[in-house]
């Protein structure tokens, strides 16, 4: 098979033709990224490709193609169409392929933007919620930690630790009874009025002077949220006078002063909290003196108008409440 290639409009036989007309400069209409500008680019594509089909017809036949004399765009093939024909036919091929490409072309990159955007807004989303589910693991326990006797750390329930400065507040002290001696009789109480349990194993109580007494009962002093406990000298109710529910018995290695002292808990090497009382303060022989219930902090338990004489009677007939609410001052 031969195949040539004829381009009537550059021809010498075209009529006074005498040079290969230039093509026309590629040009962007508008600017692209708008609907219109788009338009006009896939419409221009089309031109450009309808005008080259106009000056050139490939014809792969059996014989060589001819260009009539008497009409430069008549050329016979094999089977006799015209060119006109033929090139009219390419042409809206080529039109309708180059409309179609340009089309494609400007929908897929439409098309695969959205879908980078799209992957890429999947991928974000994922990741932040893996993110949620990742702190959410961190943070909470399931089953959910009893609030009395541990707390959640990394996902998982463990025993409380020690508590923070001010966690826990001292709320009444007894340094005088009448009902027994006070090597049997005096109390210490107090409160946790934070939100988490602590641990006061491992406390310390200790005055300006020498008196010093970690604690150490042998198992967890555990203090739950809002949870009252009292230290005593001694432990058993029938001995201390009718102080019941003693958490830990601190013996003589503390003593409360009836003329005035300093009552310090510390933990892990920070001061929790501290009172230092004088005689004038309100208790006396078998009265306790406890903090009001509107002032349980460990900032106003330094006041002396914090605190008053306890007028409920335990046990043998000393006046407090060892184990129990404060009442107001």
């Amino acid at each position: 098979m031969s195949c040539s290639i004829v381009h009537p409009i550059a021809s010498s036989r075209h009529a006074g033709a005498t040079s290969t007309p230039p093509i026309r400069p590629w040009k962007t209409p508008r600017a692209l990224g708008t609907e219109e500008g788009d338009d006009a680019v896939i419409s221009s594509n089309a031109e450009r490709i309808r005008m080259h089909a106009l000056g050139w017809v490939l014809c792969c036949t059996a014989c060589t193609a001819v260009v009539a004399d008497d009409d430069p765009f008549a050329t016979v093939g094999m089977s006799g169409t015209s060119a006109s024909s033929a090139t009219a036919d390419a042409t809206d091929t080529a039109t309708a392929d180059a409309t179609d490409t340009a089309t494609a072309g400007t929908d897929g990159t439409d098309a695969s933007g959205s879908a980078d955007s799209g992957g890429s807004d999947s991928a974000d989303s994922g990741s932040d919620d893996a993110s949620t589910a990742t702190d959410t693991a961190s943070d909470d326990c399931n089953p959910a930690c009893d609030p009395q006797t541990s707390v959640c750390e990394g996902g998982q329930c463990v025993p409380p630790g020690p508590p923070l400065p001010g966690q826990v507040v001292i709320t009444e002290l007894m340094p005088n009874p009448v009902a027994v001696t006070d090597d049997d009789g005096e109390w210490i109480e107090l409160v946790n009025v934070g939100t988490d349990p602590v641990d006061l194993e491992g406390c310390v109580l200790y005055d300006d002077a020498s008196d010093e007494d970690v604690v150490n009962s042998g198992v967890p002093v555990v203090v739950p949220p809002g949870g009252v406990v009292v230290f005593a000298k001694v432990a058993d109710a029938a001995l201390n006078g009718g102080v019941a529910g003693v958490a830990y018995a601190f013996g003589t290695s503390f003593t409360l002063a009836n003329t005035g002292d300093e009552v310090r808990l510390e933990c892990g090497g920070a001061v929790i909290d501290e009172v230092a009382y004088i005689d004038t303060w309100p208790f006396a022989e078998g009265v306790a003196m406890q903090l009001s219930s509107a002032s349980l902090d460990a900032t106003a338990n330094d006041a002396p108008a914090s605190w008053c004489a306890a007028t409920s009677a335990y046990g043998l007939g000393d006046l407090g409440t060892p184990g129990q609410a404060n009442a107001g001052c």
